[in-house]
């Protein structure tokens, strides 16, 4: 999947993020994949393509950046994993009355997107949206259940209180985010001309 500059104002998806989150997925013996192909038939109107619309062998659509197997009781469970801003366009009204809208809306809006979340229903997965909000550091309602399910599911293999096992994974998931909006920053940066030349030149 594509990673958008954050600075632009734009949703970036949630390959970069599934990074740590599927490592600690390891760590709770949940046996993860990342993209995971044919989870869902293959749209009539585009044959098929992934989330991201890129075309690639193996058909089907690929509603999860990361699949595990089993999750809870409910089976196999797909983690859409995504990143918005509370400063886009259209979110800074709500963003203000109330932080945490932005990802809400957002996962709203990833669970009806396509009818992703119907479809998963009725191939028996779970489609859980896992967003956060990049500017306050927020996640979406789905995304705190996830996270505080899976510290559960590590800390009864580690011995560690649950509490820790989900601190460190927000503290896992923090730092990337923030390492990869830094990224994003400097890859903008390189291409801003240098305003002080432009200054001596005037």
């Amino acid at each position: 999947m594509l990673v958008y500059v954050l600075v632009e104002g734009t949703v970036r998806s949630g390959t970069i993020v599934s990074v740590p989150s599927c490592a600690r997925a390891h760590a709770a013996g949940l046996h993860p994949e990342i993209e995971k192909a044919g989870l869902l038939p293959p749209r009539p109107d585009d044959g098929g393509g992934p989330e991201d619309g890129a075309r690639q062998a193996g058909g089907g659509r690929r509603p999860a950046d990361v699949w595990v197997g089993s999750w809870g009781l409910h089976g196999a469970a797909a983690f859409d994993l995504a990143v918005t801003s509370g400063l886009r366009q259209g979110s800074v009204g709500a963003s203000a009355t109330a932080g945490e809208r932005a990802a809400a809306d957002y996962e709203a809006k990833k669970c009806a997107f396509l009818n992703t979340h119907a479809q998963c229903q009725a191939e028996g997965l779970q489609f859980l949206p896992l967003v956060a909000e990049a500017i306050g550091g927020g996640w979406g309602p789905t995304a705190v259940a996830t996270w505080n399910s899976l510290g559960a599911a590590i800390a009864a293999r580690t011995g560690e209180p649950s509490s820790l096992e989900t601190s460190r994974l927000y503290q896992a998931l923090g730092i990337t985010l923030h390492r990869e909006n830094a990224r994003a920053v400097l890859r903008r940066r390189a291409t801003i001309p240098d305003t002080r030349a432009l200054l001596d030149e005037a």
